[in-house]
């Protein structure tokens, strides 16, 4: 299947220490950790939450650079993810506006169901 694998396991209190470890395995991504689109949408997340402690593990399958939207489904389903292990109760809306701030593409990944884009790809219908 061509799916890249997340996991993300809070790994202590939350004293504001952010993503303790993020590791990636598969195919190798050549950017530095901080410009993953995973790591960015933890920190948006950051900024307006009190999250614990986190390692992400990001098993990459779809190649990157590629077009089929590998970064752009890892970055939305960090949200989605987070969203659900601590509760944060954002609105499916909410997850779309933070997932336009990584790029035009990744608001498809929230909603996850065939739409017509428009716009630079970031509305949906």
């Amino acid at each position: 299947a061509l799916t890249d694998i997340l996991e993300i396991v809070e790994v202590g209190e939350r004293k504001g220490l952010g993503i303790q470890s993020f590791k990636v395995t598969g195919i190798k991504i050549p950017e530095p950790v901080e410009k993953n689109l995973c790591f960015q949408a933890h920190k948006l997340l950051k900024n307006d939450f009190n999250l614990p402690p986190l390692q992400i593990h990001l098993h990459k399958i779809i190649p990157t650079g590629s077009g089929l939207g590998g970064g752009s489904s890892d970055a939305a389903f960090t949200i989605k993810l987070i969203n659900k292990l601590f509760s944060l109760q954002l609105s499916d809306q909410k997850m779309l506006e933070y997932a336009e701030k990584l790029g035009s593409d990744c608001p498809f990944f929230i909603n996850n169901v065939a739409s017509l884009a428009t716009g630079k790809g970031n509305k949906l219908t």
